[in-house]
């Protein structure tokens, strides 16, 4: 017995519509992380970090971490400072997220008083 008339009996053979989409859209937001106590701060050692408060962007939730002495522990770093974009994730599940930063030093009269290119990185959490 052939399954033709089993198939046209289930409705194959019916045109079938159906549609979707997707919008990809760059979210930009700011953070201003300021760091009262720059010189008490510079008693961290190399490595050791100082993170804001957690704030969000593009449905992602993230942290700069102010390393005062530099991030890497191996090298005396007194001169230089740190910082760094950091995701954050809960869950177990990797996640990656794409952003492009940049980090400004405001003066005291919040204007920029030096900056960095800006930069665009892959963020993976978790995995």
């Amino acid at each position: 017995m052939s399954a033709a008339p089993q198939l046209l009996a289930a409705g194959v053979g019916r045109l079938s519509r159906s549609a979707s989409g997707i919008l990809v859209k760059a979210a930009t937001g700011f953070h201003v992380f300021r760091v009262d106590g720059y010189s008490w701060s510079k008693t961290f050692g190399a490595g050791e970090r100082i993170s804001s408060e957690k704030f969000s962007v593009g449905g992602d939730s993230w942290y700069v971490d102010y390393y005062p002495n530099g991030a890497d522990s191996s090298k005396d770093s007194s001169d230089d400072i740190s910082l760094r974009l950091r995701l954050s994730c809960s869950g177990e599940n990797k996640y990656h997220a794409r952003a492009q930063y940049k980090f400004s030093l405001l003066d005291h009269a919040g204007n920029a008083a030096y900056e960095r290119p800006a930069k665009t990185s892959t963020f993976t959490y978790g995995g």
